[in-house]
């Protein structure tokens, strides 16, 4: 109740009670961060403190250990991939709500630039890596004769069977799931999931690999000019538009285009994000 009527101080604090009645119950993790997070752009003194305590607490918990290091600006380059499959699995009732009321465009921006690189051949073999619910798929499903998925969220996955768009859907890391994949798709897309890797450079190239040749990546990442990744308070990560670039070229790719585009609201706010087109 208190976190629906923003005071952010008091749910913080009582979703610390709850922590001490019950240390092993993941929603109370996932709102109290959900909660630090908001509290950070009000009282960020106040959010910092929290998450230390957090920290300290609850060593072995994958939020607790990413959040605090968000809240408390530490840029990690990685995150525990637990961690963001708790958040999605919780999430994933509420998911697409959610991303309708922020006004999600990444969808559409995908949808847009690969129209411009399809060539209907007979078969056209498309990845949508970190499909989520499916609605990157939905977009681009009438451009492609075969489409995979893959999303480390078993909810998630739930939802994206549902639609019957997908001729392949995985459950995995990503990381881990395209470690054996050579040269096996025409494009790969990727959504808004590139926000939970900090350094690039690992995902690229395994990206590159699975890719033949004049394939095509297209994905969106958040935007902030000042470092090459920045991991924010909200949990995800930002990139630059210049490393992002430098990292797509030295593994390989022949013609990089990147715009600059409003992904999405929040707080009344625009967020800006890359919308990156990559060619093999």
């Amino acid at each position: 109740c208190y976190y629906e009527n923003a005071d952010y101080e008091q749910a913080v604090a009582y979703y610390k009670h709850a922590m001490h009645h019950d240390p092993e119950l993941a929603v109370v993790h996932r709102n109290f961060g959900i909660a630090l997070y908001e509290l950070y752009r009000l009282n960020r003194p106040l959010a910092v403190e929290n998450a230390r305590w957090w920290r300290c607490n609850f060593p072995e918990n994958s939020q607790a250990q990413v959040m605090a290091s968000a809240v408390l600006g530490e840029n990690i380059a990685q995150q525990n991939p637990q961690y963001v499959r708790g958040i999605f699995d919780d999430f994933a009732e509420d998911f697409e709500q959610k991303l309708h009321d922020l006004n999600y465009q990444a969808p559409t921006y995908i949808y847009q630039q690969l129209q411009d690189y399809i060539q209907n051949p007979p078969v056209y073999h498309i990845l949508d890596a970190g499909c989520g619910t499916g609605l990157v798929g939905v977009k681009i499903r009438p451009l492609t004769t075969l489409l995979s998925g893959i999303d480390l969220s078993e909810q998630m996955l739930k939802i994206a069977r549902n639609r019957h768009i997908y001729d392949n859907l995985q459950q995995s890391d990503l990381m881990a799931f395209l470690q054996d994949k050579q040269q096996l798709y025409n494009a790969i897309v990727a959504g808004d999931v590139l926000c939970y890797f900090g350094d690039l450079e690992p995902v690229i190239s395994l990206f590159y690999a699975a890719l033949q040749q004049s394939g095509v990546l297209i994905f969106t990442v958040e935007y902030d000019p000042q470092q090459p990744f920045l991991l924010t308070p909200s949990g995800r990560y930002s990139h630059d538009r210049t490393t992002t670039e430098n990292i797509l070229y030295a593994h390989g790719f022949k013609a990089v285009h990147i715009s600059c585009k409003v992904l999405r609201t929040e707080h009344d706010d625009n967020v800006d994000g890359l919308v990156v087109v990559a060619c093999k």
